[in-house]
């Protein structure tokens, strides 16, 4: 292998951060970056001070530098490319460093070390754990005070009893007043990186990256499809729900004119077509963005499984605000904003 072959590789890595084009070749057994030629340097065979930028040499190749060596290239206008990798370019006059960007703390370690023995995301972000939160936050207090069996209330409210004891394992909670009291407990800075952990996703389809845009074709008929998250019976509520942005707009958390629905693949063209929907967006009136699912409404926790929601207020309050909380995630910057928020009143307020 050439000696040069180390740093053609290094530069090919740096050229996917550098912040100006960077062009390379090897001629005459010299690298060439940006028409610039380096040559190798050895700190006992050659000294720094000795060469001289404009005697032809632009740059020196270096496994690595030391502050000092670093400093003198600098103040000698002298390019350099060492193997860590790092590279600065002189050109027209000014430098330009070049280093591979970090690579962020992995979210289980940055969780460990800055809120130790705090519950990895996926404890409380999941189709099944998102089913317990809901119906932990939307039973009263004196109900889960009285509950003395966690398989009875995983039964009643069709949850997964394996999950939720794990969750209480997990959270050290012996009761499930204690649980509830414990994830009140989190940190925000806990729920900013959970919700953020890319593993959460599994078996949960994101709204913004699954929604489709389209325009009522007569904005009189905003209200029929709001009327449809009313669902005045289950099927209904297995077809068509709110989507986060309207949960966000319930608690005045955001001003939107947009609607935000969900809707099974099984009822799109149906629905579509009773609400008179074309494709695109509506700069100037209402925009209807609708994601469907990749599986159901239940099984995403989509909508929740407690079965004490009246049909008088399914409106809203039929859809599991924590997977709503969740996907806010993937919208705009607005929608990101307030997620704590939405976390922190549900918690507080319940449903």
């Amino acid at each position: 292998m050439d000696e040069t072959t180390p740093y053609v590789t290094a530069i090919e890595k740096l050229a996917r951060h550098a912040p100006v084009k960077l062009s390379y070749k090897v001629r005459d057994e010299r690298l060439w970056i940006n028409n610039q030629p380096f040559v190798h340097y050895a700190p006992g065979a050659m000294r720094l001070s000795e060469i001289r930028s404009g005697e032809g040499v632009r740059g020196i190749l270096a496994s690595k530098l030391h502050p000092g060596e670093v400093e003198v290239c600098r103040e000698r206008g002298i390019s350099y490319l060492t193997l860590e990798p790092k590279l600065y370019l002189v050109q027209r006059g000014y430098g330009v460093s070049v280093e591979p960007a970090k690579r962020p703390p992995h979210p289980r370690r940055l969780l460990q070390s800055s809120q130790g023995g705090m519950p990895q995301p996926t404890a409380l972000i999941g189709p099944n754990a998102l089913n317990i939160l809901d119906a932990l936050f939307r039973a009263p207090r004196s109900e889960l005070e009285l509950t003395k069996s966690v398989l009875h209330f995983a039964n009643r409210y069709r949850l997964s009893q394996p999950r939720l004891s794990m969750m209480m394992r997990d959270l050290k909670a012996h009761t499930l007043t204690e649980l509830r009291a414990r994830i009140e407990a989190l940190p925000d800075e806990w729920w900013k990186i959970a919700l953020d952990y890319p593993p959460t996703r599994k078996r949960l389809t994101p709204f913004f990256l699954a929604a489709k845009s389209y325009t009522l074709l007569h904005p009189a008929l905003e209200h029929k499809v709001t009327q449809m998250f009313d669902g005045v019976n289950e099927t209904m509520k297995n077809r068509v729900a709110p989507g986060p942005g309207e949960v966000a707009k319930s608690l005045g958390l955001i001003q939107d004119k947009d609607l935000y629905v969900w809707v099974a693949g099984t009822y799109l063209a149906e629905f579509k077509r009773e609400t008179q929907l074309i494709p695109g967006s509506n700069r100037s009136g209402i925009t209807v963005h609708i994601a469907q699912p990749h599986g159901t409404f239940t099984k995403e926790a989509i909508v929740s499984n407690h079965r004490q929601v009246p049909l008088s207020d399914r409106s809203m309050w039929s859809v599991n605000c924590f997977r709503a909380i969740w996907d806010l995630g993937f919208g705009d910057s607005r929608m990101r904003e307030v997620r704590i928020s939405m976390l922190r009143k549900i918690m507080a307020h319940g449903f």
